[in-house]
């Protein structure tokens, strides 16, 4: 009875470290990504619209050479807009459908989605500000390598 107890065990034991498929590393990819992402609802002229701003750094595969967010307008909108950090216009990129970076969050059909992309920046904190008609600004925090949830050295997920 022991003996089976602890083949019971040790089978559920491995099961537990074995790989993670694709689907539960993008799904645990869109969780962290939400812990960088702040959003702010607009009501004026005629724009009535939820726009969310994710700070794709802390979980990117690879580490970038720029500051880069991905904002999101729901509903789909036309809208101009610019948005600037530390007094930095962005370069703003129009992501479609299929894009790289929409693994990292999460998606609506309704939504059109832009990448901002920054020159790297050496403060701790990054201040983003949106101009529509009106401006807002959201704040973000860098934070030092060893608390991202993706090591440098090899390409594993540590949640």
């Amino acid at each position: 009875m022991n003996k089976t107890l602890a083949l019971v065990f040790i089978a559920f034991f491995f099961a537990a470290c074995s790989s993670k498929d694709q689907v539960q590393i993008n799904t645990s990819l869109k969780a962290q990504t939400l812990m960088h992402t702040q959003k702010f609802k607009i009501e004026e002229d005629g724009l009535s619209a939820v726009v969310l701003v994710s700070y794709l750094n802390p979980v990117l595969d690879k580490k970038s050479d720029e500051e880069q967010f991905v904002l999101s307008i729901i509903p789909k909108e036309e809208a101009k807009f610019k948005a600037y950090l530390e007094d930095e216009e962005a370069q703003i990129t129009k992501l479609e459908a299929g894009d790289e970076l929409l693994k990292y969050i999460i998606e609506n059909d309704y939504a059109s989605y832009f990448k901002l992309s920054f020159a790297p920046k050496q403060n701790s904190a990054l201040l983003v500000r949106l101009c529509f008609t009106q401006c807002f600004e959201l704040s973000f925090q860098k934070y030092s390598r060893s608390l991202y949830y993706r090591s440098v050295e090899i390409d594993r997920q540590y949640n």
